[in-house]
């Protein structure tokens, strides 16, 4: 789903960009995108120049060569995401079949990218706000793949997901509130603060570590982490004498980490 676009413009570059020039830039991408079908709204000078990431205002964002629709209830995805994405990908290279969990689905990118790259698989994304259900929906429709997925509305903190998968994967919220000021403005004031913030930056990890322990059909559990953290989500699958590897991201910082039995 590249186009011209991305050989013109690079998208991920966009929101640097501040002041009129890069209205037009902004712009000369929409002309550019035809296959996406969206159109710059009225009021899009004045938005992004008030400092709203581009892909709110446009309602798409780019991961892993595909867009997706994204909502007020969808965080923007991150190209640290495309690497979890990627390190699913190699490590289960040979593997034909396979079902995966994604755990806080947001816009779906994470398992609609693995369905996309393996066409053989399914996929169950769970998430808290229905919103977030909805777009991710829409964009499996968008691919063409919604009989291979589901998406379900599930607390993963207090209730139990009742699906079948070998593949377990979270991106779940893990950025402490006390760090909350020291966030860019972008971030703080336009994505929604549910998918990133949390008190106890651990308690995602630990809940979803414990169920996977108990579920006899889960193999494998990868998840993108707080890099002042990935020690201690390691320790915590220690304990229950799980296998823990971590693994850096592009820029050498601790970031990933897959757990086996």
């Amino acid at each position: 789903m590249t186009s011209d676009a991305e050989n013109i413009i690079d998208w991920k570059n966009i929101e640097a960009h501040k002041g009129p020039e890069a209205v037009q830039i902004a712009k000369n991408f929409l002309k550019w995108t035809n296959e996406i079908n969206i159109t710059a709204p009225d009021n899009f000078n004045t938005r992004y120049l008030n400092g709203e990431p581009i892909q709110y205002i446009l309602g798409v964002g780019f991961f892993h060569n595909y867009h997706f629709k994204l909502n007020s209830s969808t965080l923007i995805p991150r190209p640290e995401t495309e690497e979890l994405v990627e390190l699913i990908l190699s490590e289960n290279r040979s593997l034909n079949k396979a079902t995966v969990l994604d755990i806080g689905t947001g816009c779906g990118c994470i398992p609609i990218t693995l369905m996309l790259e393996k066409n053989t698989w399914q996929s169950v994304g769970i998430d808290i706000q229905e919103s977030a259900l909805k777009c991710a929906l829409e964009n499996s429709q968008i691919f063409n793949i919604e009989s291979r997925m589901k998406f379900e509305l599930v607390d993963i903190l207090t209730e139990i997901p009742q699906f079948n998968a070998e593949i377990w994967v979270s991106n779940p919220p893990y950025i402490p509130n006390s760090e909350i000021q020291s966030i860019e403005d972008q971030v703080r004031n336009f994505e929604p603060q549910i998918a990133l913030f949390v008190d106890d930056p651990l308690i995602f990890y630990r809940r979803i570590i414990q169920l996977f322990n108990s579920d006899s059909s889960a193999q494998q559990l990868w998840f993108e982490c707080h890099q002042d953290f990935v020690l201690e989500v390691a320790a915590l699958a220690n304990k229950v004498n799980l296998k823990a590897k971590k693994i850096e991201d592009c820029s050498g910082n601790l970031r990933f980490i897959l757990i086996n039995k």
